[in-house]
């Protein structure tokens, strides 16, 4: 009797140990996953057209984004259609 009261203990040790193992690896888990489903982008686009007063498209317009804090700027210009974009705008610029 002593035999099996000793055997069942070790099997319910095992237990506790293999479910404290398994929290362990999906606490880990979750550190690993967590951080990237809560990433923001750090860039933008930024995109437009360009009209006059009477709604007319304005072709071949210099379009300057600038930030003052940081001396960064992009530069574009519009296309025949008045369109204009500014891909990738560092956050700076935002």
């Amino acid at each position: 009797m002593r035999t099996w009261g000793l055997k069942q203990s070790i099997q319910q040790l095992s237990l506790i140990m293999w479910v404290a193992a398994l929290i362990i690896v999906f606490a880990f888990a979750q550190c690993m996953v967590v951080p990237a489903a809560y990433a923001q982008a750090t860039t933008a686009n930024l995109s437009g057209t360009v009209i006059d007063g009477t709604g007319a498209v304005v072709p071949d317009v210099s379009i300057i984004v600038m930030s003052t804090t940081v001396g960064l700027q992009r530069r574009a210009t519009t296309n025949k259609d008045g369109y204009f974009t500014i891909p990738l705008l560092h956050q700076s610029l935002q």
